[in-house]
């Protein structure tokens, strides 16, 4: 498993932090999180560090593979 660190690409610092973490199934997800979701996605869009089409241009199913992605929002000393 590699572990990837990104910093946010756009200003977050008016973003409140959450003040405990919520239930993970059935709520609705912080802006951090969902700011680092969309950076993630338009990040693997893009990305040229590996090869895997993640099955968005596979013109068959039955060459379709996915792969999963976790994201973990941190803040660091600085």
């Amino acid at each position: 498993m590699k572990t990837f660190f990104q910093y946010f690409s756009c200003d977050i610092h008016k973003i409140e932090l959450p003040k405990k973490f919520t239930f993970p199934f059935y709520y609705e997800p912080h802006k951090l999180c969902e700011l680092a979701t969309a950076e993630i996605q338009k990040y693997l869009e893009n990305q040229t560090d590996f090869k895997h089409d993640f099955g968005l241009k596979s013109t068959s199913e039955e060459y379709t593979t996915g792969k999963m992605f976790g994201v973990l929002v941190v803040k660091n000393q600085q």
